[in-house]
């Protein structure tokens, strides 16, 4: 793809009223004092393509200002672009206007942005498909780098530069470069198909991580120390004997004491008592059955009557649903009837209608032109009479077929409503024979809420008269027993109290001794858990140690892997240049390389180290290199081009150069002058 710039015109753009700058597809310089605007015309460029300075700003300023350094208003903008493409001219235009709107009601414009439209060969486009056209012609980032000598080294950091460069001349996949060096072998089942940059992260975090571990872990390790408790005075084997032989007196005081609440005499009673609450209990069980055996009769009863009432009320129920279905069938057959009688009145009257109609005589005036008044010759005169007896004979017809047609269906209506009229009395039959089935499961149901409300009424009285068991004699005769045995009971007890608080202040005397003989104890386990802890925790420590040493052995691998593709790679990216260089790495202190990419002219670098127009020549021959690796070429533009006093390589697309040169008022263009290499 060769782009190549013919002819540009500029109306309206930032200081530019009108202005053409026609290079003619061929190298120009443009000279001018500061501020007689050189870099309008690249910006000018720029805007016609992508609608941006040459900057790549899309908010800048671009109108035209009064002395007051304000936007003058109510002016078109517009840049014209005359292009050869791969030898054929194209003509690509962009003009913004002012949008003023009168909104109703108002005598004054309102200013509301901007207007912006795009041309192809004069064709008017759509701003999107204007920018499709550029794009396939050359994509925007792409443009950039190949007509902004600085925009390579100055613009793109170094992650973008060292991507692009490996794209260019072909990177080294990181299987080739560990086969060329037998230190790098080990990397194959290290990574593990993981990429270089994604496990020097990876390793990266787990030693920081690490790192912070080993000293998260000393704290750890000074904290179990200081845990671990300091035992003097103290004999472990001494402490157990002790605390077994206060665990067997205290067995010997539960004992006694267990003894006492569980004593025979009140083992006895107490077996006594239970005896007599079972007494109470089947006591209870025989009076209620008793009681019931009253009632049972009654409620049996009562359930048959009430599941009787169920049965009926069901009847009664599917008799009413069954009368309420021939109810609405009658009332829709009575509906069929009134809807067929109003149809028999429209046909009679249709019929009274057509009988009633009848043709009209023959026209003598047809038997006469219309035209001279006289009568037709009497052969033509039959042909109209025998044409007006076939109309007559067709009407006949017609009505004859017509009536006929209504007759048929009046008889028709006719039957229907015979038949439906003889359904409907059918119906009332069926109606009447179910009201006389309701009457009489009417007489069956007030029969028997009559029998339900006797029966109601006895299961009441039996229930109130019934005695309860605990107003029985039987009962008041077992109570008096359960109360004798509980007082003989407590008795026993009162005496037993006061030796049974001897006991027990024993026994909290010995369980006070054994909690102290425990906590003397718990010191030793505290002891045995902490220097386990403080163990377990160095171990730790010097696995994470250990791995801390693997972990920077593995690094240094990526950083000797990276050397050698460095290497390997800056031969091939150097060798496609003619006066640049590139350094794709540098030693960090820690000794471990960064990757950075940074053009060299000389041994010096492109920012900083070089003049302005040793600067240009790099991104020269930058430019010269990425247009003839992609097979792209496009204007270059080439700014404070006043600071190249020697050309060391020549530009292979066509170059504009902007000079700034002293007392040069008005833009001055120098054609067809080709760059020298000294």
């Amino acid at each position: 793809m060769e782009i190549k710039l013919l002819e540009m015109k500029i109306r309206n753009f930032k200081g530019a009223r009108e202005f053409e700058f026609k290079p003619g597809g061929q190298n120009a310089e443009v000279f001018g004092q500061m501020g007689t605007g050189k870099s309008t015309l690249y910006d000018a460029f720029w805007f016609a393509l992508f609608g941006k300075n040459s900057q790549g700003d899309t908010k800048f300023q671009w109108k035209p200002k009064d002395k007051d350094n304000q936007p003058i208003h109510h002016l078109e903008t517009e840049v014209e672009l005359n292009l050869q493409v791969n030898g054929e001219e194209v003509l690509l235009s962009r003009m913004v206007s002012e949008n003023w709107v009168r909104k109703t009601g108002s005598e004054t414009e309102n200013y509301e942005g901007d207007v912006t439209t795009c041309r192809i060969n004069g064709v008017k486009k759509k701003v999107s498909d204007f920018k499709k056209y550029i794009d396939s012609l050359i994509d925007e980032e792409t443009f950039k780098q190949l007509t902004n000598v600085y925009y390579f080294s100055d613009t793109m950091n170094d992650k973008e530069r060292r991507k692009m460069l490996f794209e260019l001349v072909g990177n080294l996949s990181d299987e080739d470069v560990i086969a060329s060096k037998k230190e790098l072998s080990d990397l194959t089942y290290l990574l593990n198909g993981t990429s270089v940059d994604d496990k020097r992260e990876q390793w990266l975090e787990e030693k920081a991580k690490t790192k912070a571990d080993i000293k998260e872990w000393d704290i750890r390790i000074d904290e179990a120390d200081r845990n671990i408790p300091v035992i003097d005075g103290f004999d472990k084997d001494v402490l157990e004997a002790e605390k077994a032989t206060l665990l067997g007196e205290k067995t010997d005081v539960e004992q006694q004491i267990s003894m006492i609440l569980n004593g025979g005499f009140v083992a006895t009673k107490r077996a006594e008592l239970m005896q007599v609450q079972a007494k109470v209990q089947e006591a209870r069980s025989k009076h209620a059955i008793k009681q019931n055996e009253s009632l049972s009769a009654l409620k049996s009863a009562l359930q048959e009557s009430e599941s009787k009432k169920m049965d009926v009320s069901s009847e009664v129920k599917a008799i009413r649903y069954a009368m309420g279905d021939l109810e609405n069938e009658k009332s829709r057959k009575q509906d069929a009837v009134k809807i067929n009688e109003r149809e028999m009145v429209r046909l009679r009257e249709e019929y009274t209608n057509v009988h009633s109609r009848k043709m009209e005589a023959l026209d003598e005036h047809l038997l006469v032109c219309h035209t001279c008044k006289r009568a037709y010759e009497e052969e033509q005169q039959e042909q109209i009479k025998a044409a007006y007896q076939d109309e007559t004979k067709t009407f006949n017809a017609e009505k004859a077929s017509r009536l006929e047609s209504v007759s048929l269906k009046g008889k028709s209506l006719a039957d229907k409503n015979k038949a439906l009229t003889e359904e409907i009395e059918a119906i009332d039959k069926r109606i009447a024979i179910a009201q006389g089935q309701l009457e009489v499961f009417q007489i069956d149901l007030d029969i028997l809420a009559a029998e339900i409300a006797e029966l109601d009424d006895q299961i009441k009285y039996a229930k109130q008269s019934a005695e309860p068991f605990e107003s029985s004699k039987e009962h008041a005769a077992l109570q008096v027993e359960i109360d004798k045995i509980q007082s003989e009971i407590e008795n026993e007890q009162e005496q037993a109290a006061t030796f049974r608080e001897g006991l027990q202040d024993s026994l909290n005397e010995i369980q006070s001794g054994i909690a102290a003989v425990n906590e003397s104890l718990a010191k030793f386990e505290t002891l045995d858990k902490a220097t386990k802890r403080k163990e377990q925790l160095i171990q730790e420590q010097k696995e994470k140690t250990i791995r801390a040493g693997e972990i920077e052995k593995q690094l240094f691998l990526l950083d000797e892997f990276t050397r050698t593709k460095v290497s390997l790679l800056t031969d091939r990216i150097n060798s496609q240049f003619e006066i640049t260089s590139f350094k794709l790495f540098e030693q960090l202190q820690n000794g471990s390389l960064k990757e950075v990419c940074v053009p060299l002219f000389k041994g010096l670098e492109f920012t900083g180290a070089i003049s302005n127009g040793e600067r240009v020549n790099v991104g020269i021959d930058i430019i010269n290199t990425i247009s003839r690796l992609q097979g792209l070429s496009v204007p270059i533009f080439v700014d404070n081009a006043e600071s190249v006093t020697i050309w060391h390589i020549k530009p292979q697309s066509q170059t504009v150069s902007l000079i700034a040169k002293t007392g040069q008022k008005t833009l001055k263009i120098a054609q067809n002058k080709e760059n020298e290499v000294a």
